[in-house]
């Protein structure tokens, strides 16, 4: 029990420094004069991994109810990040894909927040890096052998 005490002191302090520090780096975009959110930013990350998702798979991905999620896909599809597929079987029924845009901002986007991630840890030892690298991967193949999904 006290490793898990311990694992949750120093994982309240992390979220601290994340939230303070890298969080603003890669949950807050513009682009060509349009503001992203963090919930925006999320929508684009799914879609990156998953290809195509429908709008129950994103609500249930990010906790967010239909409504609410109804407003960012219209303004990511306004953007022209996103596009509606519509379903052949029935027209009420669509997925949503990153457009040749939406694809073109996510690409942008993770070079800079490369480049200010890079600045942030720049004061970090290579042994560092090695040992932050091990823990998250370790606590990444625990968490997902616990949920048996990565999304």
């Amino acid at each position: 029990m006290k490793e898990i005490s311990t694992f949750l002191s120093v994982f309240e302090v992390f979220l601290k420094v994340f939230y303070t520090h890298i969080n603003p780096i890669i949950s807050f975009k513009t682009w060509k004069g349009c503001k992203l959110r963090e919930n925006h930013i999320k929508i684009l990350m799914i879609l990156t991994m998953v290809g195509e998702a429908t709008p129950t798979f994103l609500s249930k991905a990010l906790y967010v109810q239909k409504g609410s999620l109804t407003t960012l896909i219209r303004s990511l599809v306004n953007m022209d990040l996103i596009a509606k597929v519509v379903s052949k079987d029935n027209e009420r029924s669509y997925k949503l894909k990153l457009t040749k845009e939406g694809k073109r901002f996510v690409a942008q986007s993770a070079n800079e927040n490369l480049v200010s991630l890079s600045e942030l840890l720049d004061s970090m030892s290579d042994d560092e890096m090695c040992s932050v690298i091990t823990g998250f991967n370790t606590l990444n193949n625990c968490l997902e052998r616990k949920s048996g999904t990565t999304l």
